[in-house]
């Protein structure tokens, strides 16, 4: 079995890439947002690119599940009341999936369309976006992403 190559370590210049190849799936679907929410911290500067990109407003929350793997602590977790038909919304990863599972929940009814997107989707996670740039696998080494400051 070979074994797949992991950008652990992306650039801002992948960042770009990764919107791009989203904004293409979207269009191969034919889903357009009319706003954008984005998960704070990680999903902040995607969502920014992907605003521009599209030429939407983006709303960028402070949302981690506490059921998650995501760091739950220096959120609010409060997702305010948004405008808009079509939504995206925003993360760098899909860990366990929980947050954006809860995110999506939250901002879904029945006269708005909700879709989401992360750079990167990991197996097994309980939620899994509708356009991702690359798939890891359950084991995969941690993604360390040029806003993380460690």
């Amino acid at each position: 079995m070979q074994q797949q190559f992991i950008l652990t370590h992306p650039s801002f210049e992948n960042v770009k890439q990764a919107a791009q190849c989203i904004v293409n799936k979207m269009d191969e679907e034919g889903f357009r947002p009319n706003r954008i929410v984005a998960l704070a911290r990680g999903g902040a500067v995607l969502g920014v690119v992907l605003s521009h990109k599209l030429n939407v407003p983006v709303t960028i929350v402070s949302y981690s599940s506490k059921k998650g793997k995501g760091d739950d602590r220096n959120h609010d977790n409060a997702l305010p009341e948004i405008g808009g038909e079509n939504v995206l919304i925003v993360d760098d990863l899909t860990d366990s999936g929980h947050s954006m599972a809860e995110v999506s929940a939250w901002y879904s009814t029945d006269d708005r369309s909700v879709r989401t997107a992360t750079m990167y989707a990991k197996e097994g996670a309980v939620f899994q976006s509708n356009y991702f740039w690359h798939w890891l696998p359950k084991n995969s080494p941690f993604i360390h992403f040029p806003w993380e400051v460690n």
